[in-house]
């Protein structure tokens, strides 16, 4: 993606994503099978947040809470990203009800972390740069998908 090759090591890259959680994803498909009136292309998007937000969020983990600040990959090291926004009518309209973005998070790293594929605070910190490693075992643990 154009944030990875401009990213410098051991930052976050500067950029806002779009987010939804697998449930959602799989709530969605059910109702539009059960659904007659169901038809073509469902957006299923929960929120736009940007990197450094997620990892504030993992953060709160009591297992994660004492990892090293990872810096933004910014002329200031400040968030100068901008969200982009997307319409999910159509998925609330079929009934898809969007989890709470900072639920999707915090289960998401509750069972990185019991899973061992997360330290635990007793461990060695999570090398800054492998933040693109720590997100990809948020997307095989399959709670989050973007």
């Amino acid at each position: 993606s154009p944030f990875e090759m401009n990213h410098k090591k051991d930052t976050l890259p500067d950029a806002f994503k779009g987010w939804c959680d697998v449930r959602e994803v799989s709530e969605a498909h059910v109702k539009a099978v059960e659904q007659a009136d169901a038809e073509g292309r469902y957006l299923i998007y929960s929120t736009d947040a940007h990197y450094a937000e997620v990892v504030r969020m993992m953060r709160v983990h009591p297992g994660l809470f004492d990892q090293p600040y990872v810096p933004i990959n910014s002329r200031d090291g400040v968030m100068t990203g901008n969200p982009a926004k997307f319409d999910n009518t159509k998925a609330r309209k079929l009934g898809v009800k969007f989890i709470d973005f900072e639920k999707t998070i915090t289960d998401s790293t509750s069972i990185l972390v019991q899973s061992g594929r997360l330290p635990k605070r007793h461990h060695r910190p999570i090398a800054p740069n492998s933040f693109f490693g720590l997100m990809s075992a948020l997307f095989r643990e399959q709670f989050l998908v973007f």
